[in-house]
């Protein structure tokens, strides 16, 4: 099985279907890599054996978040279709790395709080993603704090999307999420809320987080940033991340 994550994929939804399709069903014919033995590693990066032909390695993600997993098979589908070597792609794919930043960047500080920033952009997608992230590597131990900001072009769906992302947050357990933004955020804090979570806050600018986290945070506490690019949460992470 070959697919291709949306979690980090950028444009708006009908172009990205448009354009992947082809993609995935060509992959799909040429290789057969699969990620039988996925598992979640504690730092939330994914493990998995990468298997093709009689080929067969464990591969440990360097990138954080386990959707990465589906990302990295495709890459390797198609190193391998264009005749990579076997031992090049595991090798390749153990040694992956951010190349840009904003982008599941997590930083351990030294009072023991984690903040995991990726506030590039933002979609149903990769929210979701980045909200089993943040609870894979709390592992249900350290306290959680989801600081989500509004998701732009999603169009007439926008606030049934917004209130879904509201209820996984509940459903994950998240304890204390905060909401940045107009109407949308206040939908996602609503939604929320009536699913449970106890400790929501809404706030409309990302000056007002950073006022909140500075006097909030404590050790062991795991923050996870996260926002349409327009939102610019990216600056709040950064300046958490540096604990100024």
């Amino acid at each position: 099985m070959t697919s291709h994550c949306r979690a980090h994929a950028y444009g708006s939804r009908n172009a990205y279907a448009a354009s992947s399709v082809p993609v995935v069903a060509e992959l799909s014919q040429v290789t057969r890599t699969t990620p039988d033995t996925t598992k979640r590693h504690a730092s939330a990066r994914g493990q998995f054996t990468l298997r093709h032909g009689d080929d067969a390695a464990p591969v440990t993600l360097g990138v954080v978040g386990e959707h990465h997993l589906t990302n990295a098979l495709a890459a390797a589908a198609l190193a391998l279709s264009a005749g990579v070597g076997f031992a090049t792609v595991t090798e390749g794919l153990n040694g992956a790395s951010l190349v840009s930043g904003s982008r599941m960047e997590v930083t351990e500080r030294p009072d023991g709080v984690t903040v995991i920033n990726d506030a590039f952009n933002a979609s149903p997608e990769s929210v979701d993603a980045a909200l089993r992230s943040l609870a894979t590597i709390a592992a249900a131990t350290r306290p959680t704090v989801a600081v989500l900001g509004e998701m732009r072009e999603l169009g007439t769906t926008a606030p049934a999307l917004h209130a879904r992302i509201g209820r996984r947050v509940a459903d994950l357990g998240i304890d204390t999420p905060i909401t940045v933004g107009g109407h949308h955020a206040e939908l996602m804090a609503t939604a929320a809320r009536d699913a449970g979570s106890a400790q929501v806050t809404h706030v409309e600018t990302k000056d007002q987080v950073l006022a909140l986290l500075t006097e909030g945070l404590r050790g062991r506490d795991v923050v996870l940033i996260k926002g349409a690019n327009s939102a610019a949460l990216f600056e709040t992470a950064a300046a958490l991340a540096t604990g100024h």
